[in-house]
């Protein structure tokens, strides 16, 4: 009887075997109830740390109003070889016949394929807040019209010198994501300012003909963590726009800062896009 009882007891091995067993479904318990989830918590504090939920890398955008030739031959030349892109925007009439003073539809095609926003600037460049209706219409949706059948996505317009008013606003928004004037402040934008609502009246460009002073606002942009919109019209092949002196060194300099993390380019639809990304928001 002794021998069989023996028997029918687990062996030691068979003890430590059911031991070793149960010490790993403990391990296996605790990493998957204690260990994960501490370290989960601790990765998401440190991202929220680093990039708190609302956090949009400082940006610059350029952009071009008029689609001045020397935007193509000479500003898409400069930027295209440093990676940085832009928003040009071309009134439809200065497009289509093509003229030697201004920007083509097959340069302007180039121009978005290498990563270009291309944007409605209107049909003709009139003082939309001096037209009837059914003018801005055709000024504001007839230029998207004739912008799209030339096969670009035009998603951004900019105001004819700068001006609006409510009815104009109104019928732009019908037509595009987002609208850009002329800035009131020359600062850039701090992104708590910016809301769905007024993304059809409130950005604007600024320009400061001094390269300190261009440098400058690029530094405040990155130290404030906010978001710069230059402006620019005709440029030349010495260098010079006609808000600015030296236009390949601006792009030297938002070379460096994007190469150093510090900064992001983006053209204006992209921007407005990591913007809403930011909010959460379906645009």
């Amino acid at each position: 009887m002794l021998e069989g009882v023996a028997n029918s007891s687990p062996s030691a091995l068979t003890k430590r075997r059911i031991h070793l067993h149960t010490w790993k479904v403990a391990f296996l318990v605790l990493v998957l109830l204690v260990v994960i989830p501490l370290f989960i918590c601790f990765n998401l504090d440190l991202r929220q740390k680093a990039f708190p939920e609302n956090h949009v890398r400082a940006m610059v955008t350029i952009t071009m109003d008029d689609g001045t030739i020397g935007q193509y031959s000479y500003a898409f030349p400069v930027l295209r070889n440093r990676g940085i892109p832009a928003t040009s925007f071309l009134v439809a009439n200065r497009t289509e016949p093509s003229s030697p003073w201004y920007v083509s539809v097959s340069q302007a095609l180039e121009m978005q394929s290498a990563g270009w926003e291309i944007g409605s600037h209107s049909r003709t460049h009139r003082d939309l807040t001096a037209l009837a209706d059914q003018e801005i219409w055709d000024e504001v949706r007839g230029s998207k019209i004739l912008f799209d059948s030339w096969g670009f996505n035009i998603t951004s317009f900019a105001y004819p010198e700068g001006e609006y008013n409510a009815r104009v606003l109104e019928i732009v928004s019908q037509s595009y994501n987002i609208a850009r004037g002329v800035s009131s402040s020359n600062q850039p934008y701090d992104f708590d300012y910016l809301t769905f609502e007024n993304r059809y009246n409130k950005l604007g460009w600024v320009s400061h003909e001094s390269m300190p002073g261009i440098k400058a606002l690029i530094d405040q942009t990155i130290s404030e963590n906010k978001w710069l919109i230059l402006g620019f019209h005709m440029f030349y092949s010495d260098g010079r726009a006609d808000e600015c002196e030296d236009f390949p060194a601006i792009a030297d300099y938002i070379q460096a800062k994007v190469g150093s993390g510090k900064l992001k380019a983006v053209n204006l639809i992209q921007g407005w896009d990591e913007w809403a990304r930011s909010k959460k928001m379906n645009i």
